[in-house]
């Protein structure tokens, strides 16, 4: 009897044992194996895709205002497809930005990235998004004694490239079959664009960048020469934490779909294919090579200052307003940069033949003005900047109509997120326009919600730029 139950314990202790050890698998194997991340998912929550961009003629620029770049585009589209918004990093350092992509500061690593064995060993590389060769950047027969036309001439050359691209590591093939060697000098703190800059300064004398980047910045440095092929067609990729299946996956669906859309075409072509498009470099308004965005900013400079703004916030919102066309007049009857009505136009001394610093002016009047009758009743004034922005689209009366909406709710009247914004937004709604509190009736919200949006989105971007030109 004894001898049984010993049996019994036995058997029993040796299932636990073996439930417990079985292939090696832990008890609890939820506290003890690493998961990996749900990444899409929890960038749906937060509401926001977090990318790295870099600066470049092909992947973001601004433009007379308008941001723009193939790279920039296609982030766009992924991000509306997501139904985020798109938050951007812009770095100039490609290490640096891989580390962005290590450290979980960002989602995506968005550049013209070729899958080297490395990248796949470390990272989830997306479908190919594009593809391009790779040229020798140097100046031109008439300025350049060392010109040459043929792979084995680069024997004793010093080539300076980008370390760690894979214009680096086609060079360092190369140079292993010539005698002497290809002297590589390896630079970590600048892009191909700024190598290709040196080369026509004739601070260097070549370069590798792809075909692509090469072209379009030959449309701004005439005197670089960019017809020595080096390479094959390279298909170029985004990158993803290899911890993060579930968003390369959707990655790699969505752009399956896009590359046969009309939209995708359309931007391929004008980036790459469209002259007119390569020809935005030689403009003075390109604002990556002249640090200008409009005619006006020396105008911005000055005005912007009777509000204590910066003035490229002044510019983002006179853009959006006019594009920058003093005789811009909408169907409302709204007329100038700044896109007064007539009735708060005259109250400023500004009419229809207004010059636009006279129209200007009267707009930053105005939103003194705005910004004055706010803080009589805001008591955080941490969000003044959209709640004025919201105000002189759709003028101070809906706006208070939202806010009162909002402390009746329960939502905070001094915070836009989420709280007046989203009773602006309802207020075309019969329960939020027939509401007691409301004073103001029917108002179509979501125009001054996507108004406020795009205003601040934009001010990101012409910041970004213009910081670059600065250094």
């Amino acid at each position: 009897m004894v001898y049984k139950y010993i049996k019994i314990l036995f058997v029993i202790s040796l299932f636990y044992c073996l439930l417990g050890c079985n292939s090696g698998v832990p008890a609890n194997p939820k506290e003890v194996l690493p998961q990996q991340d749900s990444l899409l998912q929890e960038i749906k929550e937060r509401g926001k895709l977090r990318a790295v961009i870099g600066y470049n003629v092909t992947g973001y620029f601004v433009y007379n205002g308008l941001t723009m770049g193939f790279q920039y585009e296609m982030l766009q589209a992924f991000a509306e497809h997501l139904n985020v918004q798109l938050e951007l990093t812009v770095n100039d350092n490609l290490a640096v930005s891989f580390d962005e992509l290590d450290s979980g500061k960002a989602d995506l690593l968005a550049m013209n990235l070729v899958a080297t064995p490395q990248r796949i060993s470390k990272y989830n590389l997306s479908i190919p998004h594009s593809s391009s060769h790779q040229v020798l950047v140097q100046r031109n027969r008439q300025e350049n004694k060392n010109y040459i036309d043929s792979i084995p001439q680069l024997a004793g050359k010093t080539v300076h490239v980008v370390k760690e691209s894979s214009y680096e590591k086609q060079l360092q093939a190369i140079s292993e079959t010539l005698t002497p060697p290809v002297h590589i000098v390896s630079v970590d703190s600048l892009l191909s664009g700024d190598l290709i800059k040196m080369v026509a300064k004739g601070e260097i004398d070549f370069t590798i960048a792809d075909n692509h980047n090469a072209i379009a910045n030959n449309h701004y440095h005439k005197n670089i020469d960019v017809a020595m092929r080096i390479s094959d067609d390279e298909e170029f990729t985004w990158a993803i934490r290899k911890n993060s299946d579930d968003l390369a996956k959707e990655v790699d669906n969505w752009l399956k779909q896009f590359k046969k859309t009309r939209h995708y075409s359309y931007i391929n072509h004008r980036y790459f294919n469209s002259t007119k498009s390569m020809n935005i470099v030689n403009n003075k308004y390109f604002t990556l090579r002249s640090g200008k965005i409009s005619r006006y900013d020396n105008l911005f400079k000055t005005k912007a200052k009777l509000i204590n703004w910066d003035w490229r916030l002044l510019a983002a919102l006179v853009y959006q307003e006019s594009n920058f066309n003093n005789s811009a007049k909408s169907r409302a009857g709204a007329f100038g940069l700044m896109q007064l009505m007539p009735k708060t136009a005259k109250r400023y001394g500004v009419n229809h033949l207004s010059s636009g610093e006279e129209n200007i002016t009267g707009g930053i009047k105005f939103l003194r003005q705005v910004r004055k009758e706010l803080l009589l009743t805001l008591e955080d004034t941490t969000d003044l900047l959209p709640l004025v922005l919201a105000a002189y689209n759709v003028g101070v009366g809906h706006l208070q109509d939202a806010r009162r909406l909002a402390r009746k709710y329960g939502a905070n009247p001094d915070k836009w997120d989420d709280n007046v914004a989203y009773y602006l937004r309802n207020k075309s709604r019969i329960d939020f326009y027939n509401d007691p509190v409301v004073k103001y009736g029917y108002c179509r919200g979501e125009e001054p919600y996507l108004y406020v949006t795009e205003i601040l989105e934009r001010y990101k971007h012409y910041k970004n730029i213009t910081d670059k030109h600065k250094e």
